[in-house]
């Protein structure tokens, strides 16, 4: 289940001050799921993900806490009660002449695999505080659209913030945010083939007409569904 939440277009996020570090017991626990997960998959990192602490439609507060936290949290949901871990991300509507486009995951990636959803998508790094501590929801989203798909901030004529979806299970925050290329389909198709990330092993550009019948064939995940909702489309359940 997932909980749509009304936003300002001129939405403001700040980041609180560094996260106090967790009681003994707490990173004990974290620490046991870590170390294994950490030897379990080579590569992972322990960054520093913002987590929400308060929520408005016109303000958003947290701060930046180990990215181990919520790969605890996510072995056992019920750490939640002490972590409180509530991720923010941003997720594209990216819209091309052609269409809407949809990225299908890649079979290696740690989040839904093989699963197609509306691209781009992507955590809020430490790389998107601007001054007084505010996090700039457009630059991070121009980020990950260069990153996933290959597009550049000369490609996308407007940014549109629509809604924040949050994933009731995960605790994952979307802020879904519009945005226009004015790209034909082809160019777009053609960037992501010439991108050096492989976040999606393929993309896919949806007439309007046909996003219906594409939604229903493909295991499209629920926060792109309610997004693509948010700006007018209905889906059978």
């Amino acid at each position: 289940m997932v909980t749509v939440h009304a936003l300002s277009p001129n939405i403001e996020v700040v980041a609180g001050a560094e996260a106090p570090a967790l009681p003994s017991a707490l990173e004990a626990e974290v620490t046991a799921i870590w170390n294994p997960e950490r030897a379990r998959r080579y590569g992972l990192v322990d960054g520093r993900i913002f987590s929400v602490e308060r929520f408005s439609a016109a303000r958003i507060e947290g701060r930046y806490i180990p990215y181990r936290c919520l790969v605890a949290q996510r072995a056992d949901p019920t750490l939640f009660t002490d972590l409180r871990v509530r991720p923010l991300a941003v997720s594209g509507v990216l819209t091309c002449k052609g269409g809407i486009v949809f990225g299908r995951r890649a079979a290696d990636v740690a989040d839904d695999p093989g699963r197609w959803e509306l691209v781009p998508s992507g955590g809020v790094s430490p790389d998107s505080v601007g001054s007084g501590s505010r996090i700039d929801l457009g630059r991070q989203i121009r980020v990950e659209l260069d990153e996933e798909v290959g597009l550049k901030s000369a490609d996308v004529s407007s940014l549109k913030v629509i809604c924040a979806v949050e994933d009731d299970k995960t605790h994952v925050i979307d802020v879904g945010i519009a945005i226009v290329s004015p790209l034909i389909s082809a160019e777009v198709l053609a960037r992501h083939e010439r991108n050096v990330s492989r976040e999606y092993a393929e993309l896919a550009v949806v007439a309007r007409r046909n996003l219906s019948e594409f939604v229903a064939a493909r295991a499209v995940i629920p926060v792109s569904r309610v997004l693509l909702e948010q700006v007018g489309f209905t889906f059978a359940r």
